[in-house]
């Protein structure tokens, strides 16, 4: 396809090598905007004019939206349709997360999480687009040669379902990192020649010839998704000793994810 990756060289299925089955992809040179500290606060985008910062954004949604123009069923990639989790995509999706979400939480409350998982069960929608879907579609797994893109990395999470999966990822994420990630005094105005949500989905829709049916479901998707995955981030800070369990377990409800899954469901903040 035209969906500009890193060759893949060669997979090594011998454990003994590595440790581990591995495979190995060409290096691709470039910028990435970083995660810690946010992209929004210091580095190459922080540094970079406004308009620079636009043709940045643009092309990572154009290089986006061609993943969402990729003929899947050529590929034979048909097992990442999860075909055995339901009868539609976005049933199979939210049976997926909501078992990662059980695991997760480890019978600890998340009213929350649990709030947009009751939501998201009841008004589950029908008669979608189905395509391919990059699955951690955001500007951070983009890697950038004069502001342009020349790389999508990190596919574990790619699947078949709604495209409109990924541009609800890409702009909650987005807001979480205008939000310093949740870092005290990370936190920033939008940076001048960023394009925000109106205009994003617009280009989207345009670039697709769709309209992003369904968007404000697939966000509060995406909130709950990465509220479950942020559960398992505050587990791993209690188990290097970051923060003492007492505090990462009000961190498990209580997040940057969290706070901003309330605010789009209008449903009282976190505790």
């Amino acid at each position: 396809s035209d969906v500009p990756v890193p060759k893949m060289l060669w997979r090594e299925r011998d454990a003994a090598v590595l440790g581990g089955p591995f495979y190995v992809m060409d290096h691709v040179p470039g910028q990435i905007p970083a995660d810690n500290p946010p992209f929004p606060t210091e580095g190459f985008v922080f540094e970079a004019s406004p308009a620079q910062r636009e043709k940045l954004w643009w092309s990572g949604i154009e290089a986006m939206t061609r993943v969402h123009k990729v003929d899947w069923k050529s590929l034979g990639i048909e097992r990442l349709s999860w075909s055995h989790l339901g009868a539609t995509p976005i049933e199979r999706h939210l049976r997926f997360y909501e078992r990662y979400f059980e695991w997760a939480k480890r019978g600890q409350p998340q009213p929350v999480a649990e709030a947009a998982l009751e939501w998201l069960q009841r008004n589950m929608p029908v008669g979608e687009p189905v395509g391919l879907c990059w699955g951690d579609a955001r500007i951070g797994n983009q890697i950038f040669q004069d502001f342009e893109v020349t790389a999508l990395l990190d596919w574990e999470m790619a699947t078949v379902g709604n495209p409109v999966l990924d541009l609800s990822w890409w702009l909650f994420v987005d807001e979480v990192n205008m939000r310093g990630n949740g870092i005290p005094g990370m936190e920033r105005p939008r940076l001048e020649g960023l394009p925000g949500h109106g205009a994003t989905v617009a280009r989207w829709e345009e670039l697709l010839d769709r309209k992003a049916e369904h968007l404000h479901y697939y966000e509060v998707f995406a909130g709950f998704r990465f509220a479950a995955v942020m559960i398992r981030i505050m587990q791993q800070q209690v188990a290097y000793g970051t923060f003492p369990e007492e505090i990462g377990l009000v961190l498990e409800r209580n997040n940057v994810v969290t706070q901003l899954l309330a605010e789009i469901m209008h449903l009282p903040p976190p505790e």
